[in-house]
């Protein structure tokens, strides 16, 4: 009998890192020769997707993810995938699927994990369920920087006004009512592994997630395994997310990938120098408000899925901004604007160079100093 893993998230808990690492030709080969599979299903058609090929538990929401409505439409697309996943089981190899956005598709999809635990357990095989959790003010505060900084998002609500309107309440935040509901679709809380999404309650030496994932699943993160090198999902801090928000009023800047990545160079500068060094955008108030929603919610799910008597979901307390704070001194923006404009204007002369040696007039030095000219016009109306 084997297994069928299904990590569901939840976003923004190191998921990427876990798919990158799994996906990686070097290291699916020393999957195999443990007994385990991490399909990347590249044949299926999933064009007009932003989903990457390394989110292979995709075709199961596909259709229904970014409300593209044609989930119905796609049922051959999932024949195929549980086709496909029934002969690696049925060969002895224990399969793990993951994507992040069926923490929250999964609920618009009717009897969602019941239909697939039954297909499984129709092969003669075991499902398991992975779930790690974030801190529910971590998380949304680490969402409203995501959407801020990924151009097809470019997000320009502030962040006091992202939290009263609810922008995150598509993903479910109650994890004891969703990590029950899962539960019950699965044959019981057995069958759910969850985890904390907190660096001190990974395993590891140093505590690392994809060590932590491994033990989830029963494997042994060895030398075998190659990581990889790029760094995944680079993020900004506060400040330099600030000046990205207000960029992203402009309609032709917000999507001028250029200036993201610079901020993302601004962002590792400042942490190297010890700079703008604020972490959370939650006041005191504001904070404690939020989080005492989940408070129950937390307790319980410590107590029933993780079996913690004290009922500490989370070991790390939110920190919160003792006054409230909504923006930084006029001089820290301007700071990074003129960092920022630096970087711009080396770009433009290493183009103007560029366009002069190739001697062609497909992008002239008049139309870079006017893309220019908007970015500081918009800089200085900030």
């Amino acid at each position: 009998m084997s297994t069928f893993f299904l990590h569901v998230g939840t976003p923004k808990t190191g998921t990427t890192a876990i798919q990158s690492f799994l996906a990686m030709q070097e290291n699916q080969k020393v999957l195999g020769k443990y007994g385990f599979a991490y399909p990347l299903f590249v044949k299926y058609d999933m064009s007009g997707d932003d989903a990457v090929i390394a989110r292979n538990a995709h075709p199961l929401i596909y259709g229904e993810y970014q409300n593209i409505h044609t989930y119905d439409e796609n049922q051959e697309m999932r024949d195929r995938f549980f086709a496909d996943v029934k002969s690696l089981l049925d060969s002895g190899k224990n399969v793990i699927v993951s994507d992040e956005s069926v923490w929250h598709v999964c609920n618009k999809i009717d009897s969602f994990y019941k239909n697939i635990y039954e297909k499984i357990k129709s092969y003669g095989h075991e499902m398991k369920v992975i779930v790690y959790l974030r801190r529910q003010d971590d998380f949304v505060q680490s969402y409203w920087r995501y959407k801020v900084m990924i151009p097809r998002r470019h997000l320009k609500l502030s962040f006091k006004k992202f939290i009263e309107k609810e922008k995150y309440g598509y993903f479910p935040l109650d994890y004891f009512k969703q990590i029950s509901y899962i539960a019950d679709s699965v044959g019981g809380k057995e069958n759910v592994i969850v985890r904390v999404y907190e660096r001190d309650q990974f395993a590891g030496s140093p505590p690392n997630i994809i060590e932590d994932f491994f033990g989830c699943v029963g494997l042994k993160l060895t030398d075998e395994y190659v990581s990889p090198s790029l760094k995944r999902n680079p993020g900004l801090d506060v400040i330099s997310c600030e000046v990205k928000r207000r960029i992203n009023a402009d309609p032709e800047l917000q999507n001028n990938n250029e200036i993201r990545k610079m901020l993302i160079d601004i962002t590792e500068e400042n942490a190297e120098q010890g700079l703008y060094k604020v972490s959370t955008l939650f006041s005191k108030k504001d904070g404690e408000m939020f989080m005492q929603k989940y408070e129950e919610s937390n307790k319980k799910t410590a107590e029933v899925f993780l079996g913690r008597a004290d009922g500490k979901l989370f070991y790390k307390s939110p920190e919160f901004l003792t006054e409230p704070v909504t923006k930084f001194n006029d001089k820290d923006y301007m700071d990074i604007y003129y960092r920022l404009m630096k970087k711009l204007a080396m770009e433009n002369e290493r183009l103007i160079t560029e366009n002069n040696n190739l001697k062609t007039k497909k992008e002239k030095p008049a139309q870079k100093r006017s893309f220019m000219s908007r970015v500081k016009n918009k800089l200085k109306g900030s």
